[in-house]
């Protein structure tokens, strides 16, 4: 009659070892007991590396949640969610459980919420370290288009909204308030549900083509202005072409505020 036994360890219950009841005259065979003493042996250092695996998940999670609440209470985030999927090395079951907490260290500077990271994981009871990867979402709202919006188009709030979005894949930026972006100047097309990077949007122009200009002149302190038509479009500081109404001469001037430009004679 045989009967099994039955290791327990964290995640489940496993089989260990089949032990023969001895018959008169029977005897186990050197056989059987090594591949028992081989099971005993990969079980037991199965659960040692799934220990060595939860220890390292605990700690990477303290310290991104630590490292992320950081940054969100430096930039005034209001909520978020945090995952990660873990990689460890091949060779993990080579290392004991860690008496002590481990000691998580990243590889590089970097964003606290970006996507892949890299760290060094040291225990000093046993001593051993090893290097891990991780992949990281930090879900939270941000800014993404409700509708298409147009190149050029200035952003309303009927334009934009609040999503839940992971921001780890952002890496050209967001923006988490809806006041960042309105009044803003999108510099290409952008599709419904796309998040806002400050590459999607700029300042709008201070002036259009066409548009109706102040025209201000300054010499020796006495300042005259009259009116102009813009002939080019740009944002305060540039230079453009603006056609004198009056006179009909056209100038060369400076943008120096909305729908007004400046000339030196």
């Amino acid at each position: 009659m045989k009967t099994r036994s039955k290791w327990h360890c964290r995640g489940g219950t496993f089989p260990v070892l089949t032990v023969a009841k001895l018959k008169s005259g029977n005897s186990v065979s050197a056989r059987s007991l090594l591949i028992g003493i081989a099971l005993v042996t990969s079980f037991l250092s199965f659960g040692v590396q799934a220990e060595v695996e939860a220890q390292v998940e605990r700690a990477l999670d303290r310290y991104l949640k630590s490292a992320v609440g950081q940054e969100a209470a430096r930039r005034g985030w209001e909520s978020f969610t945090l995952e990660q999927q873990l990689r460890l090395p091949a060779n993990v079951d080579r290392f004991a459980a860690c008496r002590r907490s481990l000691e998580v260290t990243p590889q590089r500077v970097q964003e606290a919420f970006a996507e892949r990271q890299r760290f060094e994981v040291t225990c000093v009871e046993p001593q051993w370290r090893f290097y891990v990867a991780t992949q990281v979402s930090v879900v939270m709202p941000a800014v993404q288009a409700r509708t298409i919006i147009d190149r050029g188009q200035v952003l309303s709030m009927d334009d934009v909204a609040l999503e839940p979005t992971n921001i780890s894949r952002l890496r050209q930026g967001f923006y988490h308030r809806l006041e960042e972006v309105t009044g803003q100047a999108a510099s290409r097309r952008i599709r419904a549900g796309q998040p806002l990077t400050p590459a999607l949007i700029e300042e709008p122009p201070a002036v259009r083509r066409g548009q109706r200009v102040r025209i201000v002149a300054t010499h020796h302190g006495i300042e005259a202005s009259t009116l102009g038509e813009a002939l080019g479009e740009g944002r305060v500081g540039d230079v453009i072409r603006v056609k004198n109404i009056s006179s009909e001469q056209t100038i060369h001037a400076k943008i120096v505020g909305p729908g007004v430009v400046t000339s030196t004679f």
